[in-house]
């Protein structure tokens, strides 16, 4: 990513509608960048994880920065946002969307020791009905 290498082990297929996973990775990566602090660190991994006799792929991405208390408990719904101007505050509840669309789930940590971890959790074999 800009011109670093990214190194991935193993091959992951994820069984998706590629246009709105794309757009919940772009803004999650893109939030993240927003709310790392100057000379941060974004971090992204995936692995693969069995919850409740389901495989899932889990993708983690990480950022320095910190969210802030009072955002923590509406982080993933419509119109939250902080810190910057121009910002409808729906990344991160249109992620929310995708994620259930895709029978997965996702979810956040943060704190000022770890900075800010979002991880996405989507079934490695989809079955719709």
């Amino acid at each position: 990513m800009h011109g670093h290498p990214t190194h991935l082990k193993g091959e992951y297929v994820i069984l998706c509608e590629e246009a709105l996973v794309e757009i919940m990775f772009a803004n999650l990566i893109k939030h993240a960048i927003e709310a790392s602090l100057e000379g941060g660190i974004i971090r992204t991994s995936i692995d693969t994880v069995e919850w409740s006799e389901q495989d899932f792929h889990s993708i983690d991405i990480h950022n320095t920065g910190v969210v802030p208390l009072e955002i923590c408990e509406n982080f993933f719904k419509p119109y939250t946002t902080s810190g910057k101007d121009g910002g409808a505050g729906l990344g991160t509840h249109k992620a929310l969307l995708v994620a259930r669309t895709h029978k997965g789930y996702i979810r956040f940590t943060t704190s000022e020791d770890e900075g800010t971890n979002v991880t996405i959790h989507l079934p490695k074999n989809i079955v719709y009905e």
